[in-house]
């Protein structure tokens, strides 16, 4: 579909990037529950790029596994048990593998914390080396909220900017990495202290803003998850109550999504499924963590198949839309807040209409707010979910100025009990036991055959209603009231506010078939057969 004033990458230059960082579920077993949370690493590439590669944080398949070994080594996990001292022994999950005991000790760096102990379920980044016993002897330890040694800056207006970013970095011994060219903003990186340096370019008067590059990450939270590894049968996908929770039938001959590009930035797809063939379109760089132009859904790591996942729901609800998968997240679910702005403005840049973001971001992160703004304001449909705390509190970009969020029900339409909720949510959508595309198998994304699993979460509720956006977009010209996609859906919701009362409000159930038939023009009854029309001549007096 056509939109006019989308941004051109004609003017950017992109050096490189680190990684970005989102959180998800997974499950870990034949019939697995699926524990809590995912994170996912991105790498921007475009022009005159030096090697991404080596700016990415480790995944958790590709993390060093050297044991006992002088290599230091980086790992990303969770704290598994609660602490009550910065010496001594740690337990942090770290995905698929058995869980990580890292020793600290008076040498280990622990400064980042200040003096305030992690608890359980917090992301953890860890320098070290592996001793003979397996454990990692820790050299540094710190929250993992924000990427190392980079800051974003936005620079106020100005004639030559290239001329006052490199006085910039030569007064703040500082590095360029990437740069958004159209909004003037750029990543920076620095040898000292973060958080430091984005204290001193705030006293900038060159400078409109800085901030840190700052972890994002999908829903977190614990909702129970069943993990199915099934086979290639289908017949949990096509038949499951979902679609009719949805009201989905009324769309057969009204609606396909067809002429609508929806953009999926997530862990990427399984390129090989047979349920995406003809559908994909696939922009080059789209593999923003290793700078390819295949966005493959590639594994084993906790955020493995993610992507597919919500692929195959948007597939269900609108068969004929145009899938643009844009690989932001690796298989261990983590990236920053820079590689997600940069790839919303290149998913419109590319022609998405729709873009389906089932993560969440730091809501005090200026470049993702003013980049979404951007895309709102170009009539971009953005759908984010509401994320898995069980809480009232509003992250982002779910919360953002005109962005469609997604919370998750049962099949009773009652708040599933790990969605989050609130007056500040617009829609409901089935996320329980959601079964989708996978790619099947446990290894290296090659081997996997394609396949069908199940999945819960706000993640799995989002797609539901980007498919429906895209078969709302598709009629749009038709509908004889003039309103907004996401109006619309809204709208002509279901009330399901007496099965959710306050404070645990989850906004409108989505019902598809009220969203698209409501204000369509009606279709003439075409004649019965042997009908004939009598015509009787006028009279005047």
């Amino acid at each position: 579909m056509q939109k006019a004033n989308s941004p051109t990458l004609a003017n950017r230059t992109v050096l490189r990037v680190g990684a970005l960082f989102v959180s998800m579920s997974i499950a870990l077993a034949a019939l697995l529950v699926l524990i809590t949370t995912t994170q996912a690493a991105g790498a921007l590439s475009t022009v005159h790029r030096a090697s991404v590669t080596s700016a990415l944080p480790a995944a958790a398949n590709e993390q060093q596994t050297m044991r006992g070994g002088e290599d230091e080594t980086e790992i990303y996990g969770q704290l598994a048990i609660s602490v009550t001292s910065f010496v001594g022994e740690w337990v942090i999950d770290i995905g698929a593998e058995a869980p990580l005991t890292i020793v600290l000790g008076p040498y280990t760096d622990v400064r980042k914390f200040r003096n305030m102990l992690p608890v359980p379920g917090q992301w953890l980044k860890v320098e070290g080396r592996y001793l003979e016993d397996g454990r990692l002897k820790a050299k540094k330890v710190r929250p993992d909220n924000s990427v190392a040694n980079q800051v974003i800056v936005r620079l106020k207006a100005t004639t030559d900017p290239d001329a006052v970013v490199q006085a910039l970095a030569t007064e703040y011994e500082l590095s360029v990495e990437s740069v958004l060219r159209s909004a003037d903003i750029y990543l920076f990186t620095t040898t000292e202290d973060e958080e430091n340096d984005v204290n001193r370019l705030l006293t900038d008067e060159r400078i409109e803003w800085a901030e840190l590059n700052r972890v994002s990450r999908v829903p977190t939270g614990s909702p129970y998850r069943t993990w199915k590894w099934g086979d290639a049968e289908d017949s949990g996908y096509l038949n499951q109550r979902a679609f009719e929770q949805v009201n989905l039938a009324p769309a057969a001959g009204v609606a396909t999504g067809a002429g609508v590009t929806v953009a999926l930035l997530d862990t990427g797809v399984d390129l090989q499924h047979p349920a995406f063939d003809g559908l994909l379109v696939i922009p080059p760089t789209s593999d923003m963590i290793s700078d390819t132009n295949t966005p493959d859904d590639i594994g084993p790591g906790l955020a493995w198949g993610h992507g597919t996942h919500i692929a195959g729901i948007v597939h269900a609800i609108a068969p004929a839309a145009q899938l643009m998968p844009i690989r932001v997240l690796d298989s261990q679910g983590r990236g920053n807040t820079f590689v997600l702005a940069y790839a919303i403005e290149y998913a419109i840049a590319q022609g998405a209409d729709i873009i389906n973001l089932s993560l969440g971001a730091d809501c005090e992160s200026r470049i993702l707010t003013e980049v979404i703004a951007s895309a709102i304001a170009q009539n971009i449909v953005i759908v984010a979910a509401a994320g898995n705390d069980a809480s009232i509190a509003p992250p982002c970009p779910a919360s953002l100025p005109g962005v469609i969020s997604v919370a998750a029900v049962e099949e009773t339409r009652q708040r599933a009990e790990w969605s989050n909720y609130g007056p500040w949510i617009m829609l409901a959508a089935p996320g329980v036991g959601i079964t989708s595309t996978f790619p099947l198998g446990y290894g290296v994304e090659i081997t996997a055959t394609p396949g069908y699993a199940s999945w819960s979460g706000t993640s799995m509720a989002t797609p539901f209603v980007s498919g429906a956006a895209a078969l709302v977009l598709e009629r749009q010209a038709d509908f004889l009231q003039e309103m907004s996609v996401a109006m619309r859906l809204s709208v002509y919701g279901d009330d399901i506010s007496q099965l959710n009362p306050q404070p645990y409000s989850v906004g409108r159930h989505l019902n598809i078939g009220e969203a698209l038939l409501n204000g369509l023009p009606e279709e003439p009854e075409p004649p019965t057969e042997n009908a004939y029309a009598l015509f009787l001549p006028s009279v005047t007096r």
